[in-house]
């Protein structure tokens, strides 16, 4: 998916609210742009009238009229608009967060099924990379839990449109919900088109969070357990053979990456180290 078609991002960013109220939220968008361009050319008219000129449920498009509601999907191209979400490009410092965050929902993070919310899990080392991130991309208020509980993970939560973030990294490609062996999902789209560095720093963040200690007497540097269907693990090693050709060992569900290749893709994206 191109980052810079701001129609493509605001279609995929509609469909997260698939299902229930909206059976097409994108169709549910452009009915909403209908009304707008026909009550500013035509102020004086009612609702009825409207619902007739334009063939669609005067119980639907009234309430858009007279009290300003305006459908979820609408409500969320808006706030992405408002946090220039909708003009990324590939050099762009907000999208250089997004696509550590997006990173980071499939190494250590997750975002609900039902909610959209999503959560980033951090460690001492990376708690500041997690934060840099956030901030780049425009969220400020991140709530810390956890940081305290001995035996649980520290988890990092946007607070003020968060939930509206965590439909924006679904629409970028972050899966939501379980991420198992049972459940179908690849990595984001964008990367098949992504320069180098983008990729790069999308395989860093992924590495760097994952990434473990191996047995001693295998020689090598990095262990990457990946109890994950195999359309994905295939994908991943692609990728890692992209950055470093000849580094991976074994075709399982972990695989063990060489000494150089761990001085190459385990450690922070470049953005965390300014």
């Amino acid at each position: 998916m191109p980052i810079d078609d701001r129609i493509e991002i605001s279609k995929h960013l509609a469909a997260t609210y698939a299902g229930g109220r909206y059976d097409d939220p994108w169709g549910r968008v452009q009915e909403y742009q209908r009304v707008l361009e026909y009550t500013a050319e035509h102020p004086n008219k009612g609702s009825a009238a409207v619902a007739s000129a334009l063939d669609l449920p005067r119980s639907r498009i009234r309430p858009w009229m007279e009290s300003d509601s305006r459908p979820d999907p609408v409500r969320a191209i808006q706030t992405a608009e408002d946090y220039g979400w909708l003009d990324l490009s590939w050099n762009d410092e907000q999208f250089e967060g997004f696509n550590i965050l997006v990173a980071w929902i499939f190494a250590g993070g997750s975002i609900a099924t039902e909610t959209y919310a999503p959560m980033f899990t951090v460690e001492e080392e990376t708690m500041r990379c997690a934060y840099t991130a956030l901030k780049r991309a425009g969220i400020t208020d991140i709530d810390i839990e956890n940081v305290d509980s001995e035996g649980r993970a520290t988890d990092l939560r946007p607070g003020v449109d968060g939930v509206i973030l965590g439909r924006f990294l679904a629409a970028l490609g972050g899966p939501v919900g379980t991420k198992n062996a049972e459940r179908d999902f690849a990595l984001p789209s964008y990367l098949d088109e992504a320069p180098a560095d983008v990729r790069m720093e999308f395989l860093r963040t992924y590495v760097w969070l994952r990434g473990t200690n191996p047995p001693k007497e295998t020689r090598l540097a990095v262990q990457l357990a990946e109890q994950r269907d195999a359309a994905f693990r295939q994908q991943l090693k692609d990728l890692i053979e992209w950055a470093v050709p000849g580094s991976v060992r074994g075709d399982g569900t972990t695989f063990l990456l060489t000494p150089h290749a761990a001085r190459v893709l385990d450690r922070p994206p470049e953005l965390c180290h300014r």
